[in-house]
């Protein structure tokens, strides 16, 4: 029978007693753990860079709809000023002082009238502008739009050579104390009727020799405030 020798058999074992080390299995074993570490690492990192796109993204589309929201808003109060203007345009379209009626409204008040006749007439339309009032704090109030007050002044000088020379005065200023016009103030408020001057008898020389007398009458209408 013949006898193998293997002569190799001293160093395998060595080389298997090498192998069975436990510091080389945990060598290794650390080793594996610190590549499956690099590994996630990596795999974190790309989805890190990954969601930072995401979100530069959805930030530029934020910035974007941001601006058209802004754009939409100052289109919007545009808009609300222009109805503003056109809502004030049209309520002085509508409401605003007519003094062509208002002198035929006075022609035909005085038509039947005895020996009154108008001299002259001065007639006087103004604007008092108030700006616009906005609070910097709560305690100032409310803010209040912009408004105009509109004062109308009617000064006519009169003459008056009825058969009792003066008498009429009383009755004119009743007469001009309600306004005659559609557009003026309601009818409820009626007009400030003042007498400014009145003449002593006179006589018309030139003209048919009768007494008469002069005065001026001031009708101030009740003002008006605009928006």
């Amino acid at each position: 029978m013949p006898i193998r020798l293997n002569l190799l058999r001293e160093h395998q074992d060595a080389e298997e007693a090498r192998q069975r080390d436990p510091v080389k299995r945990a060598i290794l074993g650390g080793v594996v753990m610190v590549v499956c570490t690099l590994v996630w690492a990596g795999v974190l990192q790309l989805k890190a860079i990954r969601s930072n796109a995401e979100f530069n993204n959805i930030q530029g589309n934020v910035q974007s709809l941001d601006k058209t929201y802004k754009l939409v808003l100052e289109q919007k109060k545009l808009i609300a000023e222009t109805e503003d203007r056109l809502l004030a345009l049209q309520r002085f379209t509508t409401n605003r002082f007519l003094w062509g009626s208002t002198l035929n409204g006075l022609q035909h008040l005085l038509a039947g009238t005895e020996g009154i006749t108008i001299t002259r007439i001065r007639g006087e339309q103004s604007y008092l502008q108030q700006p616009e009032f906005k609070p910097k704090t709560p305690k100032e109030g409310p803010a209040k739009p912009a408004t105009s007050t509109e004062k109308v002044v009617i000064t006519m000088d009169v003459k008056d050579m009825s058969s009792q020379p003066g008498d009429q005065v009383a009755k004119l200023k009743s007469s001009f104390s309600a306004p005659v016009v559609p557009g003026s103030p309601p009818a409820t408020a009626t007009n400030q009727v003042a007498l400014l001057t009145i003449s002593a008898p006179l006589t018309d020389k030139e003209g048919t020799g009768r007494p008469y007398v002069t005065f001026t009458l001031q009708s101030i209408y009740p003002e008006r405030v605009r928006p």
